[in-house]
């Protein structure tokens, strides 16, 4: 809390040892919250208002528990909006997807 960074990396893994497809991936989007959040001084409720992914390709031929990266971004905030843009690498460092997301905050 009180962190003056907006922005995060993250090395994220599925435990579950079953082939990875897209909806693998969107799991992985989904796993980190707005980088905005660690700058507010007490835990606040905030939630998700619009979501949307932008697959750069459909190859998941990698190890089910191989580590990617999650890199996060916020676009802007304001007035209890925040706007953020995410990037997961693939274990090779490749870009796989993008998300984009509008999250409110209450309070």
């Amino acid at each position: 809390m009180g962190n003056d960074v907006s922005h995060s990396r993250a090395y994220i893994r599925h435990r579950d040892p079953a082939p990875l497809n897209e909806t693998a991936v969107v799991g992985l989007l989904d796993c980190i919250w707005t980088p905005s959040l660690q700058m507010l001084e007490a835990l606040t409720p905030s939630s998700s208002l619009n979501w949307r992914l932008e697959f750069l390709r459909h190859d998941y031929r990698f190890a089910p528990q191989a580590w990617w990266r999650i890199d996060t971004q916020t676009q802007a905030a304001a007035e209890g909006y925040i706007s953020h843009k995410s990037v997961v690498l693939d274990p090779n460092g490749v870009p796989a997807a993008f998300s984009y997301q509008l999250v409110t905050v209450f309070g």
